[in-house]
């Protein structure tokens, strides 16, 4: 996980230092103030009174508009710049690897039925094949039955005109 550490002045009057709030309580777990004697957990980062204000690059991308703005709220305008750049970078960056991912996916899809239309077009040829074989032998067939036939009626024509002649 990549942290981005901000270096910022708290523009507070308060004489407590940069940790601390109006009374000096200091909250131990991020060095928090103490609003109140209420701790401020409303986020899961230091908050920002912090001299050095870490967020992770999941949470800079995960957080909402609005959270990022109370986030950094307090923060000089080019450290708010850069955070904001930074957190389009890593949305870019997610945007990105989603569609290599996508096309990786349909590249893999459209191979799966490429395959699968191959195959098909070899079992319709085999098929194709198949029945311009069957279709020869027919066409074999069927001539040797027209000459059996055109045989038949010459020598049945012969036959008749050879008892013709016997007859007469």
């Amino acid at each position: 996980m990549v942290l981005i550490f901000l270096s910022f002045q708290v523009k507070s009057g308060n004489s407590a230092g940069v940790n601390g709030t109006a009374n000096g309580q200091l909250d131990h777990q991020w060095d928090a103030p103490v609003n109140n004697g209420i701790k401020m957990e409303s986020m899961d980062y230091p908050p920002l009174d912090s001299p050095h204000h870490a967020i992770s690059d999941n949470d800079l991308v995960s957080l909402s508009v609005r959270e990022l703005n109370r986030v950094l709220r307090g923060l000089t305008k080019d450290d708010i710049a850069k955070l904001k750049q930074r957190r389009r970078t890593l949305k870019n960056r997610g945007y990105a690897a989603s569609c290599r991912e996508k096309r990786i996916s349909q590249r893999e899809e459209l191979e799966i039925e490429r395959t699968a239309l191959k195959r098909q077009v070899d079992d319709l040829q085999r098929e194709n094949s198949k029945v311009k074989s069957e279709l020869e032998a027919l066409k074999a067939k069927f001539e040797s039955l027209r000459n059996f036939e055109a045989n038949g009626s010459a020598i049945q024509r012969i036959t008749m005109l050879k008892a013709e002649a016997t007859e007469s």
